[in-house]
């Protein structure tokens, strides 16, 4: 990687993740990212259905390999990973499920 992507992903770092962050662990190690638990309503045939959306944004370099079925610690609570969108530019977004008990 050149010298400039180094930066771009550390400037990413710094200023979107460990300002706004919440850690999580994944495969033993601790990331930092941005967790995001909001309300959510979809419209099924003119009937709403409430539930929540959890989700967790990081830096792409931080989750090398993470893969839907995934697990993952946040605050106590265990998450099955159900989605990753990368955004293109060196973050991604994680979709969670919480795992029961």
């Amino acid at each position: 990687m050149t010298k400039l992507l180094d930066q771009i992903e550390n400037d990413i770092k710094d200023v979107f993740v460990t300002d706004f962050a919440t850690p999580f662990v994944w495969k033993g190690s601790t990331v930092q990212g941005i967790f995001d638990d909001a309300f959510k309503a979809v419209n099924v045939k003119d009937q709403s259905i409430e539930t929540i959306d959890p989700q967790i944004t990081c830096a792409a370099v931080d989750v090398p390999g993470i893969i839907k079925g995934d697990t993952l610690t946040l605050s106590g609570t265990n998450y099955y990973v159900i989605g990753i969108q990368p955004d293109g530019t060196g973050m991604i977004t994680i979709g969670l499920s919480k795992v029961e008990k």
